[in-house]
């Protein structure tokens, strides 16, 4: 019945995208012959003209404010696609706020993508948290990332509580994951992250992980020993190296020590050499004195290799 149950979901959100992605298409149709975007943009990106560059900036001022949706939606496909050039980019906020009440999951991304470029204002995140309370099929994908941008990566308040929504409610989790990736995390939002990096389904546990966990940017304790056991993991690469890539980042001087005696029982316990060379820099940035005589005792290992052995002597004289 699970089963039976997730391919009925999968059905449905493909039609929620097939029905988005054909209003695209009729509003891209209504505005054909009235705007060429890939004419504009090319224009507003040449570097020779900068009257020609000016008049096509206009051209998309003019198309975001038609009174054709289509021509609305392809002046803001356009104004996305030159956010590169020079132009004043706030002025266009007038044009971009009442697109905000579109229907359609992939043209109401664009429009927040594009207040974001126009410099975020006070009642943005309040915005978000708005579309995000009753999203539109097929926007759960960049919701989280959303948040994380208009939050400026802080999601220790109600932009976390919505991310944390977003993962309790299920599906698309990688991409929920991933919009929140460098971000601070309440924690109540951090609980639910490890949780989900102990799932045994060998996607969600990695996912949370490489996305969310190890680029945290306010581990706490709980983070920091939950990427500690995951330098166990049978997956060096992908798993026990994202977590040791991850250790060198976010972690508060009180808990130095713990990532540093880490980094010894990694240097003890494996030979692979890409995680070793990682837990070697996790050595030289961590350590203290409390590091010293296990550091020796590894210096008196026989046949140690000759970058491991310099590296441990630097820590032992600093």
């Amino acid at each position: 019945q699970d089963f039976e149950r997730k391919i009925q979901k999968i059905r449905k959100d493909e039609d929620a995208r097939e029905r988005s992605e054909t209003t695209v298409m009729e509003a891209k149709a209504e505005a054909a012959g009235s705007f060429d975007v890939k004419t504009v943009t090319q224009d507003a990106l040449q570097l020779d003209s900068r009257e020609k560059r000016e008049e096509a900036i206009e051209k998309i001022r003019h198309a975001m404010g038609s009174a054709a949706e289509g021509e609305r939606i392809l002046g803001l496909q356009a104004f996305l696609q030159v956010l590169p050039v020079e132009f004043d980019k706030k002025s266009f906020r007038p044009l971009i706020l009442p697109m905000l009440e579109q229907e359609n999951a992939t043209v109401l991304a664009q429009v927040c993508y594009a207040l974001n470029a126009c410099g975020p204002e006070e009642g943005d995140l309040d915005r978000i948290l708005k579309i995000a309370d009753h999203p539109p099929a097929g926007m759960r994908d960049s919701l989280s990332h959303l948040l994380f941008v208009f939050s400026n990566a802080d999601l220790t308040g109600k932009a976390g509580e919505a991310v944390l929504k977003l993962l309790s409610d299920g599906g698309a989790t990688r991409e929920v994951l991933r919009g929140i990736w460098g971000a601070k995390f309440s924690p109540a939002l951090e609980e639910k992250v490890i949780a989900l990096s102990k799932n045994d389904d060998g996607t969600t546990n990695h996912d949370a992980v490489y996305f969310a966990l190890s680029p945290q940017a306010n581990k706490s304790e709980k983070s920091i020993r939950r990427l500690i056991e995951v330098l166990a993991d049978p997956d060096v690469v992908n798993n026990a190296g994202r977590a040791a890539w991850g250790l060198n980042q976010g972690v508060a001087k009180e808990h130095a020590d713990l990532v540093a005696e880490a980094a010894l029982k990694v240097l003890e316990a494996r030979s692979d050499g890409s995680l070793r060379r990682q837990a070697l820099d996790l050595l030289s940035r961590y350590a203290g004195e409390k590091q010293i005589p296990e550091a020796k005792r590894l210096l008196e290992k026989p046949n140690l290799d000759p970058a491991m052995r310099e590296a441990l002597e630097k820590v032992v004289r600093r």
